[in-house]
């Protein structure tokens, strides 16, 4: 007999039930049909229980909602299982604009470390990718570009949490299916966000030693990349990239990687916004004191 499930009023039910060690040992003990993944996936984003909680916008009763979503063995098996309906209700249901308005609202960094670990993870990332649908790539871009949602990863101050995050940020492979199927007006929050000092200093603090750093800057030295910001024609934004580039630290690691075809890409770069915007002489030559 199925187990009655508690009621969608009471937060003290849905905690006990969602916190139950019993899911991670089902999904754990052996490979998991179908079925009891649409179960469980079924449970946590029924429509009453989603609503319910947003509404209360219970700091325990959230975090607990996202342990369960997040949890390693549930989200290994909805991957593995390549069921495309399957993985398409999962990615809308995390990336439901209400679920990010009550996270940031909440501003509780120990709510949103699950889902900030959810998004950023391998596997999550490449079934967006499998799925290639415009309108789940760009929620997913408002997400992971709101300030607020960075801010809050910042707070958290996990190397491994902020490295995931950052290597989002910096697959090619990613943010040109990104460009090419979310909104330009999200593409210009993850320029704006790249452009932010913050976030240079965690990239040259945590990639300093990977191959995530030279990714990150083949990328925003893409000739194709480039051409998008400026279609923007924001000049703030590209006085802002043009002063990022031209930071001592970023060019330190461009010399450090002594690649030849990205110092080629970094003149050119800088060659096509300076002819589009003439004025940005200033960000070439360091901000007048």
């Amino acid at each position: 007999m199925a187990r009655e499930l508690p009621s969608f009023t009471n937060p003290a039910e849905w905690i006990k039930s969602l916190s139950d060690p019993a899911w991670t040992q089902r999904f754990s003990a052996s490979a998991p049909s179908a079925n009891q993944i649409a179960s469980f996936l079924g449970i946590i984003s029924n429509p009453k229980m989603m609503e319910g909680m947003l509404n209360m916008a219970d700091p325990t009763l959230m975090a607990a909602w996202l342990r369960a979503a997040a949890n390693p063995a549930f989200l290994n098996a909805l991957m593995s299982a390549g069921n495309p309906a399957m993985l398409g209700n999962y990615m809308a249901m995390m990336g439901d604009p209400r679920l990010l308005e009550t996270l940031v609202r909440m501003g509780d960094p120990q709510v949103m470390e699950p889902y900030l670990r959810i998004i950023t993870h391998p596997s999550y990332i490449k079934g967006m990718m499998k799925l290639a649908d415009a309108s789940l790539m760009t929620n997913y871009m408002r997400i992971v570009t709101d300030p607020k949602m960075f801010d809050n990863a910042l707070k958290l101050a996990d190397p491994q949490l902020m490295t995931g995050y950052l290597k989002v940020m910096a697959d090619p492979a990613f943010m040109k299916m990104a460009a090419k199927l979310a909104s330009p007006r999200v593409m210009e929050g993850y320029m704006k966000m790249v452009a932010d000092p913050a976030f240079i200093k965690q990239m040259l603090t945590l990639g300093g030693d990977t191959r995530m750093l030279a990714d990150f800057l083949k990328l925003t030295l893409d000739p194709g990349w480039v051409s998008t910001m400026l279609k923007t024609v924001d000049p703030q934004l590209m006085q802002a990239w043009m002063q990022t580039m031209m930071r001592p630290d970023t060019m330190q690691a461009m010399l450090k990687f002594m690649d030849p075809a990205l110092m080629a890409q970094f003149m050119q770069a800088g060659v096509a916004i300076m002819g589009a915007a003439p004025d940005m002489a200033g960000a070439m030559g360091g901000e007048k004191k």
